[in-house]
């Protein structure tokens, strides 16, 4: 049978046969490169974009437990008073300028898909953070009325080792459950 064939039919067979593996070979890579693109958009769009959040977010606490510290320094009886140049008034705009920017941050966490074991960090954290945010308050509610006594310090303090760290923790869990899961 391969005796009748011509050389001319035998190559273009050869060809067409190239052509089709060639395209199929195409198309798979294709499907496989979408999928892989479409893998990449959930792990920037999804887990990475909390992450980033929630890192910014625990930067911003940080600095606010910083800024209630300096806003101690302004006490009028105590050593630090005199070395400020600037009112008590710039701890308090700083502070609430990170607070408003932390918060829109969480609901913008909250906001998003999540399934049951984020679901159940999130709500760890949002119990954690609301019990840190009422000693914060108090401790504010304090420096605004220039209560500058040790003992509001001593209860700040205290909070920080205890609520604030809790709610640090539980924040830092959530952010290494989204790594954990990008790199999934």
């Amino acid at each position: 049978m391969l005796k009748n064939i011509k050389l001319v039919h035998y190559f273009k067979g050869i060809v067409i046969s190239f052509w089709i593996a060639f395209l199929l070979l195409a198309v798979l890579a294709w499907n496989g490169l979408s999928s892989a693109a479409d893998s990449l958009h959930v792990v920037h769009s999804e887990r990475m974009n909390k992450a980033d959040k929630l890192g910014e977010m625990a930067q911003n606490i940080s600095r606010n437990r910083a800024e209630i510290l300096l806003m101690f320094q302004h006490d009028p009886q105590g050593r630090m008073h005199g070395i400020h140049d600037h009112a008590l008034s710039a701890h308090f705009d700083n502070y609430d300028k990170r607070r408003e920017e932390t918060n829109k941050m969480w609901d913008a966490v909250k906001g998003m898909k999540a399934n049951a074991d984020e679901a159940k960090l999130i709500a760890e954290v949002d119990q954690a953070r609301k019990a840190w945010v009422a000693e914060v308050n108090q401790a504010l509610a304090s420096l605004k009325r220039n209560e500058f006594s040790t003992d509001v310090m001593a209860g700040y303090l205290k909070a920080g080792r205890t609520e604030g760290e809790a709610m640090l923790k539980s924040l830092n869990a959530l952010h290494q459950y989204q790594e954990d899961a990008a790199e999934h």
